[in-house]
């Protein structure tokens, strides 16, 4: 496997939790594909537009005690 630098300028930074109108989410994840990474893959899987909004920087994602060293 190659290992390279990416543009950066192609990528987005998110944010969870993801917000969908419960029908939506889901009529997704009825026969998702197996291949599918998050939520947002499995709805547009159905067709479906993602929209974004802005976050915050400091909402960060708590999943280690040391992901509260610099709060």
């Amino acid at each position: 496997m190659e290992i390279s630098t990416v543009n950066r300028d192609e990528y987005l930074t998110t944010q969870t939790p993801q917000g969908f109108r419960t029908k939506i989410i889901k009529e997704a994840f009825v026969n998702v594909d197996a291949n599918w990474n998050d939520d947002c893959q499995a709805i547009e899987n159905k067709g479906y537009k993602i929209k974004t909004v802005c976050g915050e920087s400091e909402n960060i994602k708590i999943t280690y005690a040391d992901d509260l060293k610099n709060l």
